[in-house]
């Protein structure tokens, strides 16, 4: 509060311990939360000071008060060109995240075992209750497929991350955010999450991993991720981090295409014309994209903005072609009665 004067504005991180220093204040005062809102004096603070400006870092934190005064929600993001990527599936099952009942490792554990498949765990041990999780949990379970790595730091969490065939966050605690799964996307592999709090805005179920409501679908999920492509995980997640990039948007397009996913792939090349009008690209393959569905009245449209732009272009000349004998055949097939 004494130094408020030499700021137009002070953004707070410290959840609810700066409310009631905010109403002192005599500078704008932003709170972003991190920590859930609904547990008791966490859900108490944010009714008593109902008018604070807040971010939530999800949806799902917001949820349990509709009517406070948010202002935005948040994600959290990361440095992605930083982090490893592995496009080859791994051989291994991984949990990261603290040795606590929450973050659901003992669940992993009956999983990584009915599967047969390894499992890596690195998880912090600092506190007391912590440290009997591990020898409760953890250690009883060590063997040659199940292997406990500590605390790790970064340069040694995200090549195991990139490394795995996915990984687990199977607690029933509801993350307000779930910043090991965006960092599990980013290396290239999918995350197999307890359908609880935010994960469900970070995971795309059957795209770049699977939201699961009990270990017996998260067991079929294990069977379902060899097959998944961690390219397309990437992508995602980059996208996901710069929702405006045309290329990343294109790259997108592409691989729906790829899997013959025509509804996807026109509403991807329809952000990246709303962004960028004249993209060729996105004109001319959504164009083929609506033809292969014999759309042909909007693929018209569309080959027409083409010839605006390039008259001459034959490509665009031929398609156009093609459409209007389409049109034709079906106007006289509809003429004599009979099925296009």
């Amino acid at each position: 509060l004494e130094q408020a004067d030499r700021f137009d504005v002070v953004h707070s991180h410290v959840d609810v311990m700066s409310l009631p220093l905010a109403r002192q204040a005599r500078v704008p005062v932003l709170t972003t939360f991190h920590a859930r809102l609904d547990l008791p004096g966490q859900y108490e603070a944010v009714l008593a000071f109902g008018s604070a400006p807040l971010v939530a870092i999800s949806q799902s934190q917001r949820r349990w008060h509709p009517t406070a005064n948010w202002v935005a929600t948040v994600p959290h993001g990361l440095p992605l060109r930083s982090m490893p990527f592995s496009a080859e599936p791994g051989e291994y099952l991984a949990v990261v995240g603290r040795a606590t009942p929450e973050k659901g490792i003992a669940e992993a554990i009956e999983v990584a075992r009915a599967s047969s498949v390894p499992l890596r765990i690195a998880a912090k041990a600092r506190n007391a209750s912590e440290r009997r999780y591990v020898e409760t949990y953890i250690r009883p379970a060590l063997g040659t497929s199940v292997e406990y790595l500590g605390e790790v730091g970064a340069d040694e969490r995200d090549p195991r991350l990139a490394g795995a065939r996915a990984t687990l966050m199977l607690g029933a605690w509801p993350e307000p955010f779930g910043l090991v799964a965006i960092e599990s996307l980013a290396t290239g592999t999918p995350v197999i999450a307890r359908r609880a709090g935010a994960l469900a805005e970070i995971i795309e179920h059957g795209v770049d991993g699977y939201l699961v409501d009990d270990l017996g679908e998260a067991r079929l999920a294990v069977d379902l991720v060899a097959d998944d492509d961690p390219d397309r995980r990437r992508a995602d997640e980059a996208l996901r981090l710069e929702p405006d990039s045309v290329p990343l948007l294109l790259s997108k397009a592409r691989a729906l295409a790829a899997m013959k996913n025509a509804n996807g792939t026109l509403e991807t090349y329809r952000r990246v014309l709303a962004r960028d009008p004249g993209n060729e690209v996105a004109l001319r393959e959504s164009a083929h994209v609506l033809a292969s569905q014999a759309r042909w009245r909007e693929c018209l449209d569309v080959v027409e903005v083409l010839l605006r732009r390039r008259p001459n272009d034959v490509r665009s000349l031929e398609l156009k072609g093609d459409v209007l004998t389409s049109l034709g055949r079906r106007k006289l097939m509809a003429h004599f009665g009979l099925e296009a």
